[in-house]
């Protein structure tokens, strides 16, 4: 199902989305998997082509709902690397939210990590950093990390990466 024939599209969000045939999936989505009880332990998030979207595993209609809203919005250029949290901010702008489209992010998430555990597609893994008393660091001074760079970055993706995807909001906005 596209969005466009979706009972729940919106005139602002359809302004943002190019035509089926002009579809950018020259993509990489990623997104967070739980590091500690996930099916990848000491894994922190998966880099993942689109097309995985819809696979026969993921749930349905979610994945396919997702790809459309991945591989349509008109901030898609190739090459670029989209955040879950970016489509959860696009949705946000355009006043509203995942849910309001009957997709669950975090069942999608799921699948996709299970079969990223099983091999079944393909996906780049991006682990944890090490520990505060690894490489240097002590418990009362951590080492330096990528996340740590990352967190300072003035656009603060990271943390807009971390805080999107885990709280998304429970009521549609009206």
């Amino acid at each position: 199902m596209s969005i466009d024939s979706s009972p729940f599209a919106g005139r602002e969000l359809a302004l943002r989305l190019r035509p089926a045939e002009e579809r950018i999936t020259d993509l990489t989505l990623r997104f967070l998997v739980d590091a500690e009880r996930g099916p990848l332990p000491g894994v922190e998030a998966l880099d993942v082509h689109p097309s995985v979207l819809l696979h026969p595993s993921v749930p349905r209609p979610d994945g396919e709902r997702m790809y459309e809203l991945l591989t349509r919005h008109i901030r898609r250029d190739p090459g670029c690397l989209v955040y879950l949290c970016d489509i959860t901010d696009e949705l946000d702008l355009a006043g509203t939210t995942w849910y309001r489209f009957s997709i669950y992010p975090d069942d999608v998430i799921d699948a996709l990590a299970r079969l990223a555990a099983a091999g079944e597609i393909p996906a780049r893994r991006l682990h944890a950093p090490p520990s505060p008393t690894t490489e240097g660091g002590t418990p009362e001074r951590p080492a330096l990390s990528v996340v740590a760079t990352r967190r300072a970055a003035p656009e603060g993706r990271l943390r807009s990466w971390l805080t999107a995807l885990h709280r998304p909001r429970a009521v549609p906005r009206r």
